[in-house]
């Protein structure tokens, strides 16, 4: 219903005349007449969120399996294993896992030569892609970075950190 303002002649004047072009309408958005407009905006809240969730996950679904996550990974195992014995320990861990698919020669010199962080990751790369330790050991001794050695060994990065991560994981190491 419209609010008028009635004159001695029976003329009615509307109090909210319809816009003229270039106008701009003020809506309300509470109380009664503004009800529908905020569910407007709700709705139009809910649908642009849900369309950008999916693109957030996806992005940080791309940052997994990168140099940086293996270095976290190389840092959580390095936290915990600072005594010697807390280094045998992880030491046995490591030769029990990797039971006949890597020679304990080479875990051992992997864990002599580097952290133990460094040496898990090496002897995965050595386990994933079958080459030589000593070779994966001395390129890391050489100073190349886990993406060269990774890609000189012709595996993927994801790979690799799937395989520290799992490794973490049943031993109890993270």
């Amino acid at each position: 219903m419209k609010a008028s303002l009635t004159t001695t002649d029976n003329l009615k004047i509307p109090l909210n005349p319809p816009f003229s072009k270039g106008e701009i309408r003020h809506v309300p958005l509470f109380g009664k007449e503004g009800s529908g407009e905020i569910l407007k905006w709700i709705a139009v809240l809910l649908i642009t969120v849900s369309f950008l969730f999916p693109l957030i996950s996806i992005a940080a679904a791309a940052e997994k399996g990168t140099e940086e996550e293996l270095k976290e990974r190389i840092a959580i195992t390095n936290k915990k294993r600072v005594t010697p014995k807390e280094i045998k320990r992880f030491t046995d861990q490591v030769k029990a896992y990797f039971f006949e698919t890597v020679p304990d020669d080479v875990i051992e010199s992997a864990m002599k030569e580097l952290t133990p962080g460094e040496a898990l990751a090496a002897i995965v790369i050595t386990n994933l892609s079958k080459k030589p330790g000593k070779d994966i050991i001395k390129m890391k001794k050489d100073g190349k970075s886990w993406t060269e050695i990774v890609n000189a060994s012709g595996l993927k990065m994801k790979d690799v950190v799937k395989e520290v991560k799992e490794f973490q994981k049943t031993s109890g190491c993270a």
